[in-house]
């Protein structure tokens, strides 16, 4: 029996191969304990020692160099001797050790059933599926109207509140969520509503008033043009101008929330299978009450069939192959700031009381106010004294 340390990577080749030869023939038997993994070794070949030949180890295809380097534990490594003469030692149980030993020497010897080697190619062979699956771009053709895309179109970053006679800008976002350009495309935005809480006025041709209107065309629509617009998005704006009497403008007032709607239309042309083909985006501003009220009705949106139908709006009965959201800018007197420094000075006059209340209450506390404070109540006192000596006396 053997002692040794086997915490490193070694070959079974560099373990002690050399033994007394007590007789011409014998078996060798190693075990690991505690996994008791063992083979059955040949017959040495030697007169005295058989350190000169490393022994050739049964059912093994390779040398043992090559077949057992490997991390072991630290353990014991027990070398067991048997032969003709001492078998008596082991006539209780030999048949089955001896098969015992047999049928694991293959497992000792033999590299691991699943080794990272073995593994790493089914592993890098799925992940160039996955890549390629997520690179391969899609088939389909591009679905133009689908209601995901066109509702994400326009997003507004800024929408102004304005004071009668002043002006702020209006920004929003062309996003194109779509994974083809938009060729020639041409966007409209238009004042085209005046609602309180009371009317609704329409801002059309028959809008008597030359307020509100937009700076950079001096009306009240503007519009941008562009040869191709990439996917991605686009910060647009254009200024509202309003105007400070209400004889050119209605605006809300102070407890009264006005507001101007805005409209946007989209012109484009697609890629279709090839072809350029034309489409029109626009906003609720566009249609009329009659023209909406059909296109949601059961009877056009039942069944609601793409492209003509989509989110339960009848596009076919508007003309367009999509709608977009609508926005708006307020317009309203702002909340005078005389009253707000009005409430701050009383509160402050009425913390100074109570502080010259407490004082005249608890004598002594503050000498110099309250010496300060009996001279003004005197002076109040004389001012004040003709006019209660004028009160006629009571009858």
């Amino acid at each position: 029996m053997f002692d040794r340390n086997a915490r490193r990577n070694e070959s079974f080749a560099d373990f002690p191969t050399w033994v007394a030869l007590h007789h011409a023939k014998r078996k060798l038997y190693a075990v690991l304990d505690p996994r008791a993994k063992g083979t059955e070794v040949k017959d040495g070949r030697g007169t005295d020692r058989d350190q000169d030949d490393i022994a050739s180890l049964l059912g093994l295809h390779r040398s043992v160099d090559e077949a057992f380097p490997q991390q072991l534990p630290e353990e014991r490594l027990r070398i067991l001797f048997w032969d003709g003469n001492r078998a008596q030692r082991f006539n209780e149980r030999p048949t089955r050790f001896h098969s015992f030993l047999r049928y694991t020497s293959r497992y000792l010897y033999e590299e691991r059933p699943a080794s990272a080697r073995i593994m790493r190619a089914p592993a890098l062979a799925l992940a160039l599926l996955v890549l390629a699956v997520v690179l391969t771009p899609p088939t389909t053709a591009e679905d133009w109207g689908a209601v995901g895309k066109v509702t994400k179109l326009m997003s507004v970053k800024a929408s102004p509140e304005l004071a009668p006679g002043d002006s702020g800008r209006f920004e929003f976002y062309l996003n194109s969520t779509y994974t083809e350009a938009m060729i020639n495309v041409t966007l409209t935005a238009s004042i085209y509503r005046y609602a309180t809480i009371d009317e609704s006025i329409a801002v059309d041709s028959s809008w008597p008033y030359a307020y509100p209107k937009i700076a950079e065309t001096g009306t009240r629509a503007w519009s941008w043009t562009a040869s191709r617009v990439d996917p991605g998005s686009r910060l647009m704006n254009f200024t509202v101008v309003t105007a400070a009497d209400s004889h050119d403008m209605p605006h809300g007032s102070i407890f009264s929330q006005s507001s101007y709607f805005v409209r946007f239309s989209v012109d484009f042309e697609g890629n279709v299978s090839g072809t350029l083909t034309p489409f029109r985006l626009a906003s609720r501003g566009f249609f009329t009450d009659a023209q909406w009220n059909l296109a949601t009705s059961a009877n056009s949106t039942n069944p609601c069939t793409p492209p003509s139908c989509r989110g339960n709006v009848n596009l076919t009965v508007l003309g367009v192959d999509g709608v977009l959201p609508d926005s708006a800018f307020g317009v309203k007197e702002p909340i005078p700031r005389w009253p707000f420094y009005l409430l701050i000075g009383l509160a402050a006059l009425f913390l100074v009381l109570a502080f010259l209340f407490w004082v005249e209450e608890n004598p002594g506390s503050y000498p110099r106010v309250e010496a300060s404070w009996a001279r003004t109540r005197g002076r109040l006192a004389r001012t004040f004294a003709p006019i209660r000596r004028r009160r006629p006396p009571k009858a």
